[in-house]
């Protein structure tokens, strides 16, 4: 079995567990402003729990939330703060540590219903012209449909760092005999225009583990077809109560799998690379014996 590589569990969630004084839907936004020590907190706290890759806290610096109105900084700005801070605490570590810029691609689930085109496109490019000094690759999260890809690929165009591309995955049913992303197109669809985009790792996002790994076995499958080497990964959403979980659907609860038994399902379906909201704070990652022998069999891409 070959071994993984760890993504933090995102800033949102994480700031929750170290009680930070700041309500959704501004708090990771808000803490990178008002108290940037809070960031690099979480981000040390992420690298001491085993993980390999940290994202830069890009997903919420938009204008509407925390920009030019409130402090006089535009985007690009607040994103090369982001960038700065997680390229800090990734050159504190002892040990290689990435960092990824999060590029929120999906316009639903970051912007304004009433904000165009243009305007998106503007605030993506910015992102990227305030993160790229510190990046090592780029991750477009929360991609909904292939179209998303679109969007992605004119917001770095000129860009040569890696791009990965993490899709979201609806909850699966018992009588669904296959993965699909939020949109109901096909994982296969995804995996096929990730490749035809130059995404360089593909990864699959949601609520429910078992969903994940149904999604996870159908793209390992293309990329076999294909005979195209793409590392895969997934990352796992707080928990949908109504999601499947292979045991206690209320996240929290004894029986519910812990996090090594996801790893275990999800390692032989071919994912190296693994993260996302488990519920677990940092030290409880810590203790588990698999976070730390994987240290001694990185993965790089």
């Amino acid at each position: 079995m070959s071994g993984f590589t760890l993504l933090d569990a995102g800033m949102r969630l994480a700031l929750k567990q170290i009680s930070a004084p700041f309500m959704p839907p501004r708090t990771t936004a808000l803490a990178l402003v008002e108290d940037p020590d809070l960031i690099c907190r979480v981000h040390a706290r992420s690298i001491n729990a085993g993980v390999g890759i940290i994202r830069a806290n890009s997903h919420e610096p938009l204008s509407k939330y925390v920009g030019e109105k409130r402090f006089g900084l535009n985007v690009d700005q607040l994103a090369s703060l982001a960038g700065e801070l997680a390229r800090q605490a990734a050159r504190n570590c002892a040990r290689a540590i990435r960092v990824a810029g999060p590029l929120p691609v999906n316009a639903r689930a970051d912007y304004s219903a009433r904000g165009s085109s243009k305007d998106r496109d503007r605030t993506l490019s910015l992102l990227v012209k305030g993160l790229s000094p510190y990046v090592d690759m780029w991750m477009a999260e929360h991609l909904a449909n292939t179209e998303d890809l679109l969007g992605f690929e004119l917001a770095l165009r000129g860009d040569g760092k890696p791009r990965w591309a993490s899709f979201g995955v609806r909850r699966h049913h018992d009588d669904e005999l296959r993965a699909t992303l939020q949109s109901g197109e096909a994982v296969e669809d995804a995996v096929i225009a990730s490749l035809s985009s130059g995404v360089t790792a593909i990864l699959l996002e949601g609520h429910c583990p078992d969903a994940l790994a149904c999604a996870l076995t159908e793209a390992r499958n293309v990329l076999r077809r294909e005979d195209v080497d793409v590392p895969l990964g997934v990352l796992l959403r707080d928990f949908d109560p109504g999601a499947k979980t292979g045991g206690s659907r209320i996240r929290g609860t004894a029986d519910c799998p812990s996090w090594d038994d996801r790893i275990d399902q999800w390692l032989p379906l071919g994912a190296t690379l693994i993260g996302g909201y488990d519920g677990s704070t940092a030290e409880e990652r810590t203790t588990s014996g698999r976070m730390r022998h994987k240290e001694n069999s990185p993965c790089h891409f």
